[in-house]
């Protein structure tokens, strides 16, 4: 299987190299063709990752296939389709859209990859950057809205534009305050915050531990 997906990662690149202009129409029936096959390749490792917790792949090689995907719509735009891949919502629960959208984050797994994400930011700015960097907490993103102060929605990623209400699921969260502390007064009428829900190790093997004893499939 990893050969297979090597050689088709050849040919895309090979493909990609030629550039846009000027294309023929058989090199964009053979983009139309790799992107297409791409949107469903990784619609189906969407499904097994976030709605059956059984991934098929590492996440380098389905970071491997967004990135290609992003450079084939980069090449031909002309052959994007509405919608996004990525999306996490399984259709168990309401829908919300996001007032701006939640964007994920760009990954680099090489050296020269993270060379050249310096190098852009430096370019960008005119001038060296001093970088702080820390381990990320890698969970389920989420969004958290607060109207004067009291929590009223909270929902996931979902594809960008719109994700689904887990409100109560949040509110279960000790660590996560249902009502500002503060003067009330003092609150903005609405705030939104965004970051990671995620489990400590040591509750997850707490939760393990229990669907042993039921005779459940571990995570």
């Amino acid at each position: 299987m990893k050969r297979l997906f090597s050689s088709r990662l050849l040919l895309s690149i090979s493909l990609l190299a030629g550039g846009v202009e000027g294309a023929t129409s058989e090199e964009v029936a053979q983009a139309e063709k790799r992107m297409t096959t791409l949107r469903a390749e990784i619609a189906h490792h969407d499904e097994l990752y976030f709605r059956e917790a059984e991934p098929e792949i590492s996440d380098e090689d389905y970071d491997q296939l967004r990135r290609e995907l992003r450079d084939w719509e980069r090449r031909f735009p002309e052959l994007v389709t509405p919608g996004a891949v990525g999306d996490d919502r399984d259709g168990l629960r309401p829908t919300v859209a996001h007032g701006v959208p939640m964007l994920g984050l760009d990954k680099v797994n090489t050296p020269a990859g993270l060379e050249e994400f310096v190098s852009r930011v430096e370019r960008r700015l005119g001038r060296p950057v001093t970088w702080v960097v820390e381990p990320k907490f890698d969970g389920i993103a989420v969004s958290v809205t607060y109207e004067n102060g009291r929590l009223v929605r909270a929902s996931t990623r979902g594809n960008g534009a719109e994700g689904e209400d887990v409100t109560a699921h949040v509110r279960a969260i000790q660590g996560l305050p249902t009502q500002l502390k503060g003067d009330s007064s003092t609150f903005p009428p609405m705030i939104e915050l965004r970051g990671e829900i995620y489990l400590p190790h040591a509750e997850f093997s707490l939760l393990n531990a229990d669907r042993e004893e039921a005779g459940l499939e571990l995570y």
